[in-house]
């Protein structure tokens, strides 16, 4: 079973970047529950970020990075991907002059990490994941998953065969793909 990271091709398309930094980098923390905020419940409502486009030459991808592996995608390419990633996702509006676009928040967390295979950077003290230096999954508990994350890693997106597939086959712009499993 082929399993996929998706990542923000920000050497070659254009990505975001917030209007106001200090505001942004709360929210973000927030809401797409980065390292030490993991744990943190939403208790408000999203209220749509205000970015701009950083050009990159000419490219205009249909994905655009937003922050580290988070990315955020075009109308065409949410309603290619929704009847496959659909019940996955949390979209979270970005606001900006130049079109509309959606963060893809993961909300399909899966607790499918076998850890006896994989191997992982651990803090001593807490015994908290810090990162996953090699994925390996419970194959049985992720079949027909196509876009989900691991309890040990929420904000780290990851993604089936099928859906690069479709990214692909659709010729949607803007991400690659490393593979992990």
């Amino acid at each position: 079973m082929n399993i996929y990271i998706p990542i923000p091709d920000s050497d070659n398309y254009d990505g975001f970047y917030p209007l106001n930094q200090e505001y942004a980098h709360g929210i973000l923390s927030r809401f797409l529950n980065f390292a030490m905020y993991q744990d943190i419940e939403e208790k408000s409502e999203w209220i749509p970020l205000p970015v701009g486009i950083k050009p990159f030459s000419t490219k205009r991808g249909d994905f655009l990075g937003v922050v580290a592996w988070t990315f955020a995608c075009n109308n065409k390419a949410w309603k290619i991907l929704e009847p496959l990633i659909g019940d996955s996702v949390k979209l979270l509006p970005l606001q900006c002059d130049e079109g509309e676009f959606n963060i893809l928040k993961v909300i399909n967390i899966i607790d499918c990490l076998d850890r006896s295979k994989a191997d992982l950077f651990i803090f001593e003290e807490t015994g908290r994941v810090l990162r996953i230096e090699k994925h390996a999954f419970k194959e049985e508990l992720i079949q027909d998953q196509h876009f989900f994350a691991v309890p040990e890693c929420k904000f780290g997106i990851l993604v089936s065969q099928k859906f690069k597939d479709l990214v692909e086959e659709s010729q949607l712009k803007g991400l690659k793909f490393k593979q992990v499993a």
